[in-house]
Formats: C-alpha cells, sequence, structure tokens
C-alpha cells in the first residue's frame, strides 16, 4: 500500500501561471464537497500588488466551486481576467443587508495632533467611554467593498446607546445592515470584543493625549473565522489603502498609528514574500507629510508546536493530527534552492514522495482516492521557495473525503535545512455544515514543555531529555506572526513580557519568537504572574470591565516614545 502523487496542474508556461499563492487549502476543501452542495459563488481571487491597480477600483475574478476545485479552470479564469501575479483567494459569504442606515459619507475629522486608526473587528465605538474621539467608522464586506459611517450617525448611535436596551438595539441594527460584520453575527453582549480593547488601549490620554481623532476599520467576520490568516491579507491591501487615502485628508504633521492587532504563523520567514511585501509598499506609499506608523503584535504561538527545522540531507517529523477533526490540516514548507524531495506517510504505515516541480500542483491519492494536494510555489522570496500541503479532514462526514488520524510523517531530503510550518485552523466552519476543527502539530519526543522546575519554557536552550541527541525539530523560534517580517521603517512590532513576583521579566510563555531566536519588535509588559494577567480594558458597548492579556494587548500598548516618535 503506497501513496502516490499524481500532477493535477502542469506549470508548462510560467509566463501565465496565476494561481493564487493560498490555492491550498482552498482547492482541497471545494473538492471535498459534496455534488449536492450549495452551488454559490466561492472564492474571490484578489491581487496583491496594489500598488500598480487604479485609486477608483480593485479587479477582482470571482469564481465558483467547480473552477476553484480545478486549479487548471482558476489559473485559466485569472489570466482571462488579466489579473496580475501574485494573487491570493479568499472565501465569499456574503448575506444580503435587511436594514438600510443612512449613511455619512463626509470626512469630518476635527483638527487633531493625532489619529488612530483601528483595524479589527467588534468596536464598540458609540461607548461612552470613547467620548466623541470616533470621527469615522467603515466596514469592509466579504466582497472588499467600503461602507462609511460617518460622524452624523456615529452621534446618533451614541445618544441611543442611552436608551433602555439600547446597547442591543445599536449592535442589532449594524448586524442588519452590515450581515458580513461582526455585529451580523451571534454577539455575545457580555463577552470581550477585541476591537474595543485595542480600541481602548491606543485611545487613552497617557497614548495620546486629550487631542486624538480615532478611525475604525470593521472587518468582515470572514477574518475573524479564517485562522490561517488568508482572509485577512486578501482584505488587508484593500484596507492600507483606503487608508492612504483616509490619512492624504488629514492635516499636514498629523502623527497617525495604524493598528492591526492580530497575528497568524506560517512560513518560510522570508521578508520577500509578496504578501509581505504588499503591507511594506503600500505603508510606504502613504504620504511624508505625516508621521505614520503601522503596529503590529508579535502572534501568540509560542508554545503551539507549529513550526519545525529538518536538517540538510533528509529527515523527517511527526506531524500529529487530531481524529474527528473538520479542517483541512495545513503546512508550508520552506526550502532553497534545489527542488527537494517530499515524502509523506500515513500513521498505518502507506508513505510516497514526489520531487514537486515550481508551480505544479499534485493530487495525493491513496488507494485510488485524493486525500490531499501539494502546491509549489514558483517564484522564490528571499532564497526561499515555498511548498504547500494539505490533507482532507480526519472527520467521517457523508458524502465526503477522510484521512486516518494519528501521527503523519513528512520526510524532506534537500541540500539545505528545511522549514515546516502548520496552519491554524481552529475554525468552527467550513463550505459546508459547521464542524469541530481542531488543530493539528508537530510531535518530537526531545521537545520539553518545561524545566526541571515545572515552569513553562520560552526558549530552544534546554538540555534535552535522557536518550535524545538532537538536532531538535519541534521549535519555538521561528513562531512569531508572518506580518512581523514586515517591520521596518513605519511599521512597528510588539512582543509580551510577563513578570513574576515583581521582579523577574521575561517573555510571556505565548508571544511568538522571531526565525533566528530574537524577540521581534519592541517588548512590553503585559501579565504581572504575581496579581492578574493582561491589563483591564472596556471590551463592548457597555462600561464593563474585562483583562486583555496576549500580543494584542501589547500591540495596544505600544507607545511612540517605545519606538523614537
Amino acid at each position: 500500500m503506497s501513496i502516490s502523487f499524481e500532477p493535477a496542474f502542469e506549470n508548462g508556461k510560467p509566463e501565465e501561471y496565476r494561481l493564487p499563492m493560498n490555492f491550498l487549502p482552498y482547492g482541497l476543501e471545494v473538492l471535498d464537497l459534496p455534488q449536492e452542495a450549495d452551488e454559490r459563488q466561492v472564492g474571490l481571487v484578489v491581487p496583491l500588488d496594489l500598488g500598480a491597480q487604479p485609486e477608483d477600483g480593485i479587479p477582482t475574478v470571482s469564481v465558483g466551486r467547480d473552477v476553484v476545485a480545478d486549479p487548471e479552470a482558476l489559473n485559466s479564469a485569472i489570466l482571462k481576467q488579466k489579473l496580475s501575479a501574485p494573487t491570493m483567494i479568499r472565501r465569499i459569504d456574503e448575506p444580503k443587508p435587511t436594514k438600510h442606515i443612512g449613511f455619512m459619507e463626509g470626512f469630518s475629522c476635527a483638527p487633531a495632533n493625532r489619529a488612530v486608526i483601528v483595524i479589527d473587528l467588534g468596536i464598540a465605538f458609540w461607548n461612552a467611554q470613547f467620548g466623541d474621539q470616533f470621527q469615522e467608522v467603515f466596514f469592509i464586506s466579504d466582497t472588499l467593498q467600503i461602507t462609511p459611517l460617518g460622524s452624523q450617525k456615529i452621534n446618533e448611535l451614541r445618544a441611543a446607546a442611552g436608551n433602555p436596551g439600547g446597547d442591543r438595539a445599536i449592535v442589532d441594527e449594524l448586524g442588519a445592515a452590515f450581515p458580513h460584520s461582526f455585529f451580523g453575527g451571534r454577539v455575545d453582549m457580555h463577552d470581550l470584543w477585541h476591537g474595543t480593547a485595542i480600541a481602548d488601549l491606543a485611545g487613552r490620554p497617557d497614548y495620546a493625549g486629550e487631542d486624538v481623532a480615532m478611525f475604525g476599520i470593521e472587518l468582515p467576520r470572514s477574518v475573524l473565522v479564517d485562522s490561517r490568516g488568508d482572509g485577512l491579507k486578501t482584505t488587508l491591501g484593500v484596507v492600507l489603502r483606503h487608508t492612504r487615502s483616509l490619512v492624504s485628508q488629514m492635516p499636514e504633521g498629523t502623527i497617525v498609528d495604524i493598528i492591526l492587532g492580530f497575528g497568524f504563523p506560517g512560513g518560510p520567514h522570508a521578508a520577500l514574500r509578496p504578501d509581505i511585501q504588499q503591507i511594506i509598499r503600500l505603508i510606504s506609499s502613504i504620504s511624508a507629510r505625516h508621521q505614520v506608523h503601522l503596529r503590529l503584535p508579535a502572534g501568540n504561538h509560542l508554545q503551539d508546536k507549529c513550526h519545525a527545522r529538518l536538517p540538510a540531507h533528509g529527515s523527517e517529523v511527526s506531524w500529529r493530527i487530531p481524529p474527528d477533526d473538520s479542517s483541512a490540516n495545513t503546512v508550508d514548507i520552506g526550502y532553497l534552492h534545489t527542488n527537494p524531495v517530499v515524502g509523506l506517510t500515513t500513521p498505518d504505515g502507506a508513505s510516497g514522495s514526489v520531487t514537486p516541480k515550481k508551480g505544479w500542483v499534485y493530487n495525493i491519492l491513496l488507494h485510488g482516492q485524493i486525500i490531499g494536494r501539494l502546491h509549489s510555489l514558483p517564484e522564490p522570496m528571499n532564497g526561499w521557495y515555498q511548498i504547500r500541503l494539505a490533507l482532507s479532514p480526519t472527520a467521517n462526514r457523508a458524502g465526503r473525503r477522510s484521512v486516518p488520524f494519528g501521527d503523519w510523517k513528512i520526510a524532506v531530503e534537500s541540500a539545505h535545512e528545511t522549514g515546516l510550518w502548520v496552519l491554524r485552523d481552529d475554525d468552527t466552519r467550513d463550505f459546508g455544515a459547521p464542524g469541530i476543527q481542531r488543530p493539528s502539530y508537530f510531535y518530537d519526543p526531545c521537545y520539553r514543555e518545561t524545566d526541571d522546575f515545572g515552569a513553562t519554557l520560552v526558549t530552544d536552550t534546554y538540555d534535552l531529555p535522557g536518550g535524545c541527541t538532537g538536532p531538535l525539530k519541534v521549535r519555538r523560534d521561528g513562531t512569531a506572526s508572518l506580518l512581523t517580517l514586515a517591520e521596518g521603517g513605519r511599521i512597528a512590532v510588539a512582543s509580551a513580557l510577563e513578570s513574576h513576583s515583581g521582579s523577574e521579566i521575561r517573555l510571556a510563555v505565548y508571544s511568538g519568537r522571531a526565525f533566528n531566536g530574537t524577540i521581534p519588535g519592541t517588548a512590553i509588559l503585559v501579565d504581572d504572574l504575581s496579581a492578574q494577567l493582561g491589563v483591564e480594558v472596556i471590551g463592548n458597548g457597555s462600561d464593563q470591565a474585562f483583562r486583555f492579556t496576549g500580543t494584542s494587548a501589547a500591540v495596544g500598548m505600544l507607545r511612540p516614545q517605545s519606538r523614537g516618535v
């Protein structure tokens, strides 16, 4: 019994290659759909080089499930619409509004020395704690349309919040008008809303003084449920282009902080990645007449066992996939120069290997059935190349493929060290019926969770357990968010620290490390383990207080003086 790799797309004409960087896992998830599944449009292809696109619009390609599942048809559809490479694809789930809100599109920013632009979900801009700081809020749809909510409507909602049941009524009104937004989902009125907590920290007087104008950009809810980060990356370019236009209308010399509180692991860690370069180009293109900085978190993935390194000349690592998992488990493989040999072994011992050609897509077959796909991206990134491998879920679902759970093995034979990253997939839905989605992770018997005293380790420097000779495969180094690769110039990164008994301060047990083992950006003290974790914030439309922790809290607490502004 063996695994085989059969070409599904051959990159015969490199100049016509247009497949999205994240063709997988979407191209596998749609392939797994039963024939009777909803035939609705499921994908929107977006170019990453937005700097070359006209200011009045961004060309996109809408594609149905049959096209998404077929890499040849998908490449042809993108090429036909003349989208330039590289591209990415995002899920479409665009419910129709059930209520219209009267919008005020005019820009009405009061003169201010500073402006804070919060890009997030669940921003309770009407909360009395913000006073009249919020000047304008923008809602982004799944199809990347931008709808402004001007100061007049914001003032109306702020006044309505004081009425009995006003908070709930505001959420219902926003949800009806923007069903794709956070407010269009199942909103817990007593829970912490991420965007509100970030806005509270970033807009406090000790950060920006009393004279600060705030703006909110509400991302579509699909960004929140896509923990791999692809939904965010396909939205971020449009958001940053709009932000550039917003900033251009502010008085010259305004200090502007753009805050994005999300991060996600992945690889390879190469600054010339097209998705990273898009961010750098767009922030750099904002007028020098303004002092603009984008703030990003290091991510909370230090202990996720999501990164592994394999030495040169052949090695393998266990990939532990849980049972009853409804997600397409996905790994990025980063390699240098020469095409490697990639091997895959099931928990039952069936195995196979392939030397993937650049730009090709392969179906992975077991017993003659497709159980996964492999996509080798064609373009180098700082010398690194990327291969993405995705497997069907382990959950048994009627009419859909499944794979065995347990310890799979990925082997890579290369002339150089290889990096592997498990993509997060712990969201709660897929293209069909929602299902439990459990994260997979790498397993190394030599990896230690804690030191000899029971404290959680935060580095890769420790004594290996007996019988282990190394090198260590599963690493904490390399767990920082991919977006941190954009750091430098106008882009700042925040990591989180924790204190013990008021004295010892070290990296927080969740805060991701850079590929070279360093702490990304500026480290901010977030957690006091002798008292309470996190910092107190307002977290929704009420005056209820919450404790907010993580590198998202660190990015909200990052002060201008921390980075010399």
